[in-house]
């Protein structure tokens, strides 16, 4: 019995030392942590808080409003179909100078619904009959009032005929250059369909739409960056609408962009980039450096080995930068690095 006593306190001698052991590795550990972070704030009390400067200088600084624009010419006109027909033929491509009046697309003559063959037999009739009863009028035969009569009646089959011969012989309405052309030799049309479209491309109008917010910034002959590609060309603001547009609730604002390369393409969508403000030596700053309280706005300076909490005035901001207006001067220092740490008049550490 001796024996059974003695080997069951050893084995409960055995189960309990572990966790002594790791009880006294856990207290070691905390001892040490605390002695660690009692030294890191000591070294921080007796050299600073590590931080990091730059020197305030004074900068140009933009503010740009960016937007997207859809591109048309500076004169541009569509024309539809007003007859339903098979198209016969098309004289211009896409890409090709047109002159106003030249025919671009060609019907056939002979579809019953506008009636050609009678307008034309009509004009011819017309026109012999004016020629005849002029040839008698210069020989004395018959009274000026018949060649009156005949000339008069000569006259409107002659726009009669011309109106219907524009129905199936298409013309370009201005000078330009065909943009749009949706259909080819043989398709059929009906009436109302967009035949061709032809567009002036030595000036491009862009426009684009504003809130109410920036519209305000805005005023006519202001300058404007388009880019398309890797070029960029500027025009200048030509147009700003008066009234808010009801369905987009958006002011339309116009600006007019020269394009003598014909590289800027009518319905394509370009980005535009108008600069709204400007400050040659303005003073700048990160966004992230500025700090708020209670409404104030303040940043961390380094003067003579402290932190210096000096309250600013920002003015325009753009991008991740904003701009200081008063509070702070060119050649402070300003702490960039961290002034999440300070507070004002704590000892600091500068460090590269």
């Amino acid at each position: 019995m001796m024996k059974n006593l003695l080997l069951k306190r050893f084995l409960t001698g055995m189960t309990i030392l572990p966790f002594l052991f790791l009880a006294l590795l856990n207290g070691c550990g905390e001892g040490e942590s605390k002695a660690e972070s009692k030294s890191m704030e000591q070294i921080q009390k007796e050299e600073g808080i590590p931080v990091s400067v730059e020197i305030i200088k004074e900068q140009k600084f933009e503010k740009y409003l960016s937007l997207f624009a859809d591109l048309q010419g500076i004169k541009q006109s569509k024309k539809s179909s007003i007859v339903g027909d098979k198209i016969m033929k098309i004289n211009a491509r896409i890409g090709d100078f047109v002159k106003n009046g030249q025919v671009v697309v060609e019907f056939p003559n002979n579809n019953p619904a506008i009636q050609y063959t009678q307008a034309k037999t009509a004009l011819d009739n017309s026109e012999r009959n004016y020629k005849r009863i002029k040839a008698l009028v210069e020989a004395g035969d018959v009274a000026q009032v018949q060649l009156d009569g005949a000339e008069t009646m000569y006259n409107v089959d002659k726009r009669n005929f011309q109106s219907i011969q524009q129905l199936i012989e298409v013309e370009s309405p201005i000078d330009g250059i065909i943009t749009e052309m949706p259909f080819k030799e043989g398709d059929a049309v009906n009436p109302g369909d967009p035949l061709f479209t032809v567009a002036q491309l030595n000036m491009i109008i862009a426009t684009v739409w504003t809130t109410e917010e920036e519209v305000r910034w805005l005023k006519t002959g202001m300058p404007a960056n388009i880019k398309s590609g890797d070029k960029v060309y500027t025009g200048r603001i030509s147009e700003i609408g008066i009234a808010m547009d009801a369905n987009r609730k958006a002011f339309r604002v116009q600006i007019t962009i020269p394009n003598p390369d014909r590289f800027l393409r009518p319905g394509v969508t370009s980005s535009v980039e108008i600069k709204i403000y400007q400050n040659p030596k303005a003073i700048v700053i990160p966004d992230n450096l500025i700090q708020k309280t209670n409404g104030d706005k303040f940043v961390y300076l380094e003067e003579q080995g402290k932190a210096v909490k000096r309250e600013i005035e920002t003015g325009m901001r753009y991008g991740l930068n904003t701009e200081v207006v008063a509070g702070i001067s060119v050649g402070d220092r300003l702490i960039n690095k961290g002034f999440s740490l300070l507070e004002d008049g704590k000892k600091v550490k500068v460090v590269d």
